[in-house]
């Protein structure tokens, strides 16, 4: 997951390598647009206010289970949208 949202803050990377980053947070953010409320909001949770998948998932009111599935059925999802970024 951590692959998937950060990016390298490296000050000597190109001009083209930062229009490359650019393009992929518009692509990720695009990508999580189409998942359902409660499943952008448990990435998001996890991902950006640093909660477990437990913790996130008992804010969007699933338990530790439900949690679970959702959390790795969006990656899944982001993963197939994104698919085609690198080619």
């Amino acid at each position: 997951m951590d692959a998937l949202f950060d990016l390298p803050d490296d000050s000597s990377r190109s001009v083209e390598q930062e229009l490359q980053d650019q393009e992929l947070r518009g692509r990720i953010e695009e990508a999580l647009s189409f998942l359902p409320d409660r499943e952008r909001k448990l990435v998001w949770l996890t991902t950006y206010a640093d909660m477990s998948i437990r913790e996130a998932g008992r804010k969007v009111g699933w338990g530790k289970s439900a949690a679970d599935r959702h959390y790795h059925a969006a990656l899944d999802r982001l993963r197939f949208l994104l698919r085609d970024f690198d080619n």
